[in-house]
């Protein structure tokens, strides 16, 4: 059993965002039914890297799912539509604001026919404000939500994290919110519109920016690596890569220095406090340790440094991560068959639920793959089926 067993999603959703949220759903249970439009499929289908001809990234994005093809613009092809949300618990779509309205497919007309619908819409800016019809895409919003302006170092251009994490977090978000309409709907009978905006998800990461702006009307600087009160805070160099160091106590600091045998540097009068290393840390601190981490290797200070239970660590590269013991104890590289790219490693399941757990069982629907089925299920004969297909209204793998 799933905690989302019994849970039927019509899926519009596509690119990165949209479908990891409809995905960590699927991952618990829910049955995800993604639709794509013939001649309009979802571009992360053409995303490196490939596989057989087929997107890895779209295999994971879409895993668990089952997939239509169906032209919603046409009066039939809408019908379809109209039929399979009664059906369903919830509509989830991150199409441009209003696509979907204008082809009477919105949420005042889907609530007509199941009244007790989650609708749930994540988009670039939401559905309100001076914005919410533009377009956007990862970096877009790491650059208006003030997190570009904060990351990189200070002497240098503003950068965006090396992930699409305002798409990350606003999934993270938008599956949060449908589980809790659904409970909402569990206890009231009643359904609702989630209005998600990426760019709200990504300001509400922002920490401590906005509420130092708002108290002391100071713009924090970009830091790099480091953190303001915290000295070393910072990447060393290592022998063979980089250290990620994090001392934020006094004890901390006479605990690191005697673990790497830097006898000198917890005797020197100017690094006793934090106060002091902070002060003196970009003068001459940081050279002399570098001149100590250069000559040893990452995993080999990351060892001894855990032994003195520090908070540092070695730098893992993508490889390094991969192949970590953690990442395979937690389970967060798993294999499934795809339909189209074949056998792929994929990353897994992020919550552990003891009693429901998730699990990826299976990759992602090749375009049009479930559509008959999906029909039929909902009570579509194979004549009208094989009508709605000559047509052009469905198509199938």
């Amino acid at each position: 059993m799933k905690a989302l067993d019994g849970v039927r999603i019509i899926d519009f959703t596509q690119r990165h965002a949209g479908s990891a949220a409809t995905m960590l759903l699927a991952d618990f249970g829910a049955e995800v039914i993604k639709v794509e439009r013939p001649g309009h499929l979802d571009p992360v289908r053409k995303w490196a890297p490939m596989q057989n001809g087929h997107s890895v990234y779209f295999a994971y994005l879409n895993r668990g799912k089952e997939g239509i093809c169906l032209d919603y613009t046409t009066q039939a092809g809408r019908q379809v539509i109209l039929d399979l949300v009664k059906t369903a618990d919830v509509v989830c779509e991150n199409l441009p604001v209003g696509e979907l309205e204008h082809w009477g497919l919105g949420y005042e007309s889907l609530k007509a026919v199941k009244p007790d619908l989650i609708y749930a819409s994540l988009s670039a800016f939401g559905h309100t404000g001076p914005r919410k019809d533009k377009k956007a895409d990862d970096l877009t919003i790491q650059a208006i939500g003030g997190m570009m302006d904060r990351t990189g170092f200070a002497d240098g251009p503003a950068t965006p994290v090396g992930c699409r994490v305002s798409n990350h977090i606003s999934a993270a978000y938008l599956a949060a919110g449908i589980n809790l309409a659904l409970i909402h709907k569990q206890k009231t009978g009643q359904g609702q519109m989630l209005d998600l905006s990426e760019l709200d998800c990504l300001f509400a990461m922002m920490e401590t920016g906005p509420w130092v702006y708002n108290i002391t009307g100071k713009v924090l600087p970009r830091t790099g690596n480091s953190y303001p009160s915290i000295s070393p805070y910072d990447t060393l160099k290592a022998k063979d890569g980089f250290l990620s160091v994090g001392i934020s106590t006094d004890n901390q600091w006479q605990k690191f220095c005697a673990a790497l045998g830097m006898t000198e540097l917890a005797q020197n009068e100017l690094y006793m406090t934090n106060e002091s290393r902070g002060d003196h840390y970009e003068t001459g601190l940081k050279d002399e340790l570098e001149a100590f981490t250069t000559q040893r290797g990452k995993f080999e200070m990351e060892a001894t440094l855990r032994e003195a239970k520090l908070p540092c660590a070695a730098v893992y590269t993508v490889p390094d991560a991969m192949a970590s013991e953690h990442i395979a104890v937690r389970e967060m590289l798993v294999e499934v068959d795809d339909a189209g790219a074949g056998r792929v490693t994929i990353p897994g399941t992020t919550a552990k639920l003891m009693k429901t757990p998730g699990s990826a069982q299976k990759g992602a629907p090749l375009a049009g793959q479930d559509t008959r089925a999906v029909l039929e299920g909902i009570g579509y004969a194979d004549g009208k089926i094989d009508s709605l297909e000559s047509d052009g209204v469905i198509c199938e793998a």
